[in-house]
């Protein structure tokens, strides 16, 4: 979630992060709602390293694709 987030937006992804097994929550402290826009590489860096986690073998960013193109 960004940093900048809307107050229920924050609580709700504190509240899923709590709940759901060995789930991850990242901060990016300068994003706020639309984090794959505002912060692109960051997001697109925390969703490969969820995929690897995963066992997901070849996940790597398209060049000039970013996660909302």
């Amino acid at each position: 979630r960004g940093g900048q987030e809307n107050p229920n937006i924050v609580a709700a992804a504190d509240l899923l992060a709590e709940r759901i097994p060995r789930a991850t929550l990242r901060i990016v402290p300068a994003a706020g709602h639309h984090l794959n826009m505002e912060s692109p590489e960051q997001f697109d860096a925390a969703v490969l390293s969820f995929l690897r986690a995963a066992g997901i073998d070849g996940a790597r960013p398209v060049k000039g694709e970013g996660a909302c193109a």
